[in-house]
């Protein structure tokens, strides 16, 4: 029974070696020695940036390890994990050696992976070192083993992210893959790409660039091979999914130590150098080149009582990871200009711009942002203050699983919050007959007054509006068998833009979309301006005039007993349509510049059905 408990993966600041003996930069790879070639009690050399000063913050040094033994790789019975003892008992085994080159007597044996065991009573720590043959072919493993991997045995420390933002990426992967980093600092300067590019080399600290501009989120590993077009690192999986995204070169400041980890402490994110493109179970993998436009940008304009805060971010491309960081970085960006426990109203227009089309998807939304202690059953907690931004990453996420191969190229978020509830929500509302007298009967011809009252959370701003309606004439009404109700049920909604719900049966979908288009167009379904408010009458139900609508699909030819293809689906959902319901908006306008409303009610009515 394998006794291995927690594996701290090193994962913090992935390192290059230039001066290392016999490390691999270059057209040719080292040659290496296999772990069944190793002898118990023989010296290992590895190399990883440690920190210091100048040039000791960039440049790798050499530490020495003692050979152990071997034991099972974690998840792959087909595979080695070499065991091997810090021989300088004030060296720790620390996040961000990961991946640092280890060689024997010149030859390349693999990378250090894991910190096997954080607190030895001799002081000398003990860790794990990753095969470099698993590194370089990893797929040979995987087919030689019938376990899947044991992924979980691999944490990296996750830079940018609280551990509530770090929790949802994992619950994303089904295992902890990340840590977040705690109380480790972040470093003190990210150079964003202003220094020109090199090529990595082993041994040196690399960092992966989940999220980046005014709002990084990345975590660090050591660089253990480079060849002319590509390099390795880390020596463990880090998502567990080939994905795209940026390689920097950074500086290491020292190794700090805690009461339960030890950890590299970062200093200056330096150049790009590389991109990533795969992570296998033993290794993460890039190429040299610094490949462009392979993150996500999302550019966040927050408004403050009239003061313009500009920002600019960008995230990697992932069906569940995009939505996530997106989310997390317009959380953490509005948070540097306004407290939550202040209370403000705020409006949010976001437009996310697609490959190939010219216009974008609007998403409009309205919310008083405080802190409110809320109540359920016997749990007590304080409510979302932010929970009008989720809406825009949760629709990123939908496009980009849609299955319809849509590419989100770029977003852009504005939120103007104002100081203060600057909220109309509903007072009053009267419907009048020909009569001025108020009534809940309408009748087919008749023309109808509706008056709504507003105000203000203190009363201090209190408005009315006054409008009519039209009802038509002729109607071809269902009527319910064997009943001799004379009224038939009707509603009068009134909503503003950010409670709009359609209730045309025209607009609504008919059901699944069977396009990229239909399935656009369900976004903005509900999408109305949240300054203005919204009257619709929904009249009873009714037959279809002309059946089928002159619109709609023709049916093609059916053969009985047997499954076909066809185009579409349409055809036969409109055979289901036997009635609709008429309905009738009306746009009331923005009841005050400056302010919000939040309105949403339906009132019943009933239609008169007499003569019918």
């Amino acid at each position: 029974m394998k006794t291995i408990r927690a594996f701290v993966v090193l994962a913090f600041a992935c390192m290059l070696f230039a001066a290392f003996p016999g490390s691999s930069f270059g057209k040719k790879k080292q040659v290496v020695m296999q772990p069944e070639q190793l002898k118990i009690g023989q010296t290992i050399t590895c190399s990883s940036v440690l920190g210091g000063a100048a040039p000791w913050d960039v440049k790798p040094k050499s530490f020495k390890l003692t050979f152990r033994g071997l034991t099972a790789f974690p998840g792959f019975s087909g595979e080695y994990l070499i065991v091997a003892e810090m021989k300088d008992k004030n060296l720790p085994v620390a996040h961000g050696m990961s991946g640092s080159p280890c060689t024997v007597h010149g030859k390349l044996i693999g990378a250090l992976s894991m910190d096997l065991l954080p607190f030895p009573k001799n002081g000398k720590g003990l860790a794990g070192i990753t095969p470099i043959r698993a590194m370089r072919d990893p797929d040979a493993i995987v087919r030689g083993t019938p376990e899947i991997g044991d992924k979980a045995a691999f944490t990296t420390q996750l830079f940018g992210l609280d551990e509530k933002q770090v929790a949802g990426l994992n619950h994303v992967l089904g295992y902890t893959a990340f840590v977040a980093s705690g109380s480790a600092p972040a470093p003190v300067k990210i150079s964003n790409g202003t220094l020109p590019s090199r090529r990595l080399r082993p041994g040196e600290s690399v960092i992966g660039m989940l999220a980046s501009g005014d709002f990084p989120v990345y975590y660090g590993c050591t660089v253990t091979e480079v060849t002319e077009k590509d390099f390795s690192a880390c020596g463990h999986p880090v998502v567990g999914q080939s994905l795209t995204y940026p390689a920097y070169r950074s500086k290491i400041t020292t190794i700090g130590r805690s009461n339960d980890t030890s950890s590299k402490i970062m200093g200056e994110i330096l150049e790009p150098a590389g991109t990533f493109t795969e992570d296998t179970p033993f290794a993460v993998k890039g190429v040299n080149a610094v490949q462009k436009d392979v993150m996500l940008p999302v550019h966040f304009a927050i408004t403050k009582n009239g003061t313009l805060y500009d920002y600019h971010f960008s995230v990697l491309r992932h069906p569940s990871f995009s939505g996530k960081l997106i989310n997390a970085g317009l959380t953490a960006l509005v948070g540097n200009v306004w407290s939550p426990s202040d209370v403000g109203t705020a409006k949010l227009t976001a437009k996310i711009y697609l490959r190939g089309r010219k216009e974008p998807l609007v998403y409009n939304g309205t919310s008083v942002i405080s802190m409110q202690r809320e109540k359920l059953g016997f749990m007590e907690g304080f409510s979302n203050p932010w929970a009008i931004l989720e809406n825009v990453p949760d629709a990123v996420t939908s496009i980009e699983q849609s299955g319809w191969h849509l590419t989100v190229e770029r977003i852009e978020v504005a939120l103007d919050i104002q100081s203060g509830r600057q909220i109309l929500g509903l007072d009053s509302l009267a419907v009048l007959d020909s009569q001025g007298k108020k009534t809940e009967e309408i009748h087919a011809g008749e023309t109808i007054t509706v008056e709504i009252g507003l105000r203000d959370t203190t009363s201090t701003v209190k408005l009315v509006r006054r409008f009519v309606i039209q009802i038509p004439k002729e109607f071809h009404f269902i009527m319910p068998p064997m009943s001799d109700q004379r009224f038939l049920p009707a509603h009068l909604a009134i909503m503003s833009g950010s409670e709009y719900q359609e209730f045309d049966p025209k607009k609504l979908p008919k059901g699944a979309p069977e396009s990229a288009e239909a399935f656009l167009k369900m976004f903005s379904l509900n999408q109305k301006d949240p300054s203005k408010i919204y009257a619709v009458l929904i009249l009873p139900e009714e037959y279809p005039t002309n059946r089928p609508d002159s619109g709609s699909a023709s049916a093609p030819d059916i053969s009985k007993g047997t499954w076909q293809a066809v185009p579409s689906l349409d055809f036969l959902r409109e055979q289901s349509l036997v009635f609709r319901q008429r309905v009738i908006v009306i746009d009331l306008g923005t009841p005050r510049k400056g302010m919000i409303a939040t309105v949403g009610v339906v009132k019943s009515l009933k239609f008169m059905i007499d003569g019918q």
